[in-house]
């Protein structure tokens, strides 16, 4: 029997390997992430708001098969493409660039 994951901070990183790994194994995953541009088959939802967690939640639980099928494939495809290597070398060469975090923190100040 699948299980559900609930995976937040799943557009990178960690949480998009477990997606991955969940995913690969049969599982289905609900997933929350900044990036909705690279997941368009995604649900949005408002994380700061309960009732649109809710919604997204109840939409993906109710979904028809055909459809959580297709957008399945369609999410799938579109976390494959950025592996654990790829996420790490876009730090490493943000953390390299020291003038831009200063602008991104003076500008977030």
């Amino acid at each position: 029997m699948a299980r559900t994951w609930f995976i937040t901070g799943a557009t990178r990183g960690l949480g998009v390997e477990i997606a991955k790994a969940a995913l690969r194994a049969g599982d289905n995953v609900v997933a929350t992430g900044r990036k909705h541009a690279d997941l368009k088959a995604s649900l949005l939802v408002n994380p700061n708001d309960p009732e649109s967690v809710a919604t997204a939640l109840h939409r993906a639980l109710i979904m028809p098969k055909d459809e959580r099928k297709s957008r399945h494939r369609e999410l799938l495809s579109a976390v494959q493409r950025t592996d654990i290597s790829q996420w790490g070398e876009r730090f490493i060469a943000l953390l390299r660039k020291p003038e831009r975090r200063r602008t991104d923190t003076l500008a977030a100040e």
